[in-house]
């Protein structure tokens, strides 16, 4: 008993001490890079390059916007809430001291980069990017990919807890199988509808569909032993888009990404590009990502197809958000071909 309740009293303070802390602000894909001056100045460049990575979506689009903050600036105790910190300096310089004793690092192993959490803000990342000597900029530039890597992981596990808070919806999942053959794993917010043999779509454009629609269709077709190309994916996704949407959409060819996947039961390729209205239509356009998948168990070909409307808007969220509903593809229990 009496070891309860020194643990609780222990317990007791660290967790008081948290809820005096406010929530943390800023957008997610917002990184506030903290340090001197000088030392801004010195490695603005390589930080920008470790930590704005483009992503193609209609254009190459930043995946994150890099902000300076000078510690020595009166706003600092409010700058240091932000979510999304990257600190650069030694260890003892005392405006990282704070966040080191969060990291609970040895730092007789410098150069290093560290994570901790929550060390001004409730929901924040803190990344440190600890430095030998305080005015040893060159001791940071080979480790910053490092830091960039933990904010991407952060800002991806955020996309994906978001994009689920509401749960799936198993009975359109079902639906779905029903219909295609394929299950994915589609948040709640989404509405499903049959659209045609072996074809099934699912819709997102909550709150308003002038402002932001996710889409994604699922056809399939019998046999594997077809090709999977880009150039016949890009065939396929031109056919559906034509015929499947609720506004016909022109697929465009001035720049077309294409890779190879693979998913539970099925494995192929995948195109990204961007989608325009077709002629006559309201204008509109946005990114789209298709997948032609091979399902030896089913002994068919699928086409998953996704898309993007968001005006005005950065889209790499939302394609995130695309890419793991593509990634949640199964094609594994037997059906019979149509």
């Amino acid at each position: 008993m009496r070891f309860k309740i020194l643990l609780a009293a222990l317990v007791l303070p660290l967790a008081l001490a948290a809820c005096d802390r406010p929530m943390a602000m800023g957008s997610p894909n917002g990184i506030m890079a903290a340090m001197p001056m000088e030392r801004w100045e010195a490695l603005r460049d390589d930080i920008e390059e470790a930590l704005e990575p483009r992503a193609f979506t209609v254009r190459d689009e930043r995946m994150f916007q890099v902000t300076h903050a000078n510690p020595a600036d009166e706003r600092w105790p409010r700058v240091r809430e932000f979510r999304r910190l990257l600190v650069v300096g030694h260890p003892d310089e005392p405006w990282m001291r704070d966040a080191v004793r969060a990291a609970d690092y040895d730092v007789s192993a410098l150069p290093a980069v560290v994570e901790a959490r929550d060390v001004w803000a409730r929901g924040q990342q803190v990344i440190l990017v600890l430095l030998p000597d305080p005015g040893d900029e060159d001791a940071a530039r080979p480790i910053l990919d490092d830091a960039g890597s933990l904010v991407r992981a952060d800002f991806n596990r955020w996309v994906y807890r978001r994009m689920y808070a509401s749960g799936v919806n198993e009975e359109m999942i079902d639906e779905m199988e029903a219909t295609t053959g394929a299950r994915m794993q589609v948040p709640a917010v989404y509405r499903g509808e049959v659209v045609g043999e072996n074809t099934y779509r699912v819709r997102n454009d909550h709150p308003d569909p002038s402002e932001l629609i996710r889409t994604v269709l699922v056809t399939s077709r019998a046999g594997t032993d077809g090709e999977i190309s880009p150039e016949e994916a890009l065939t396929w996704r031109t056919l559906i888009a034509e015929e499947a949407y609720r506004q016909p959409q022109t697929t465009e060819t001035d720049r077309i990404e294409a890779a190879t996947v693979r998913t539970q039961g099925a494995e192929g390729v995948q195109i990204q590009g961007v989608w325009s209205s077709a002629p006559g239509e309201w204008p509109a356009a946005g990114p789209f990502i298709s997948r032609m998948l091979r399902c030896p168990a089913q002994d068919r070909t699928y086409l998953v197809d996704a898309w993007l409307y968001a005006p005005a808007r950065d889209k790499y969220e939302f394609l995130l958000q695309l890419n793991a509903i593509l990634d949640s593809f199964t094609c594994d229990r037997p059906v019979a071909t149509g």
